[in-house]
């Protein structure tokens, strides 16, 4: 199913941890993350921004690799580039498996950068 959506709602991003860098396609999503701070009772709802990518499409330094914080994914959009790091949303880890067999995964990740 992720290779159907891919061919159809697919962006090209680039991937990158340190020096190593991969080009792959991914579909965008977002996930709701709510953050309470329990003495104050106050309760901050916001959206992460999701990359959903094939596991097997993750290959870094010849190996097929799992998300990692502080990696960053390249869209580019027009004339511009923005770069989201990776992290993890609420109690989530930085991703989780996107379908039930784990062969796609959901990153969660941060702007940080738009030039």
């Amino acid at each position: 199913m992720i290779a159907s959506l891919k061919s159809i709602e697919g962006i090209a991003v680039t991937y990158r941890r340190g020096s190593d860098t991969v080009s792959i396609s991914a579909v965008v999503g977002d996930t709701r993350i709510e953050l309470a701070e329990q003495y104050a009772g106050t309760t901050v709802i916001g959206r992460v921004r999701d990359y959903i990518v094939q596991a097997s499409d993750l290959v870094l330094g010849g190996s097929t690799t799992e998300p990692q914080i502080g990696d960053q994914i390249d869209e580019t959009r027009g004339s511009a580039t923005y770069t989201f790091e990776v992290m993890s949303a609420g109690a989530d880890a930085p991703y989780r498996p996107s379908d039930r067999h784990g062969k796609s995964w959901r990153i969660h990740t941060k702007l940080i950068d738009d030039q």
